[in-house]
């Protein structure tokens, strides 16, 4: 697993591993076996959906380092960065 990565300070990070977690949870309800998501459940179980969250939180915390959030902004933000991952 990738080594965690704090570049706006563990608060953030976790908020965004929340949301991020959020959107995977939904998505695996919608579609539990197609696309992105499902794949690597099905491959790598609950560990890969471990690891995606993980990388996705790490990935959008470095593209918005020192961003000062309106939280509206910060939640749409945070939704359209995790539909471009999974090619929705």
């Amino acid at each position: 697993m990738s080594e965690q990565i704090f570049p706006n300070g563990f608060e953030s990070w976790s908020e965004t591993h929340f949301e991020v977690v959020d959107f995977i949870t939904r998505e695996r309800i919608k579609e539990p076996i197609e696309g992105l998501i499902g794949g690597i459940q099905q491959n790598s179980g609950t560990v890969g959906l471990w690891e995606l969250a993980t990388e996705w939180v790490n990935e959008f915390e470095l593209l918005h380092k020192g961003n000062d959030w309106d939280h509206l902004d910060y939640y749409d933000e945070v939704e359209n960065f995790c539909k471009t991952k999974n090619n929705l």
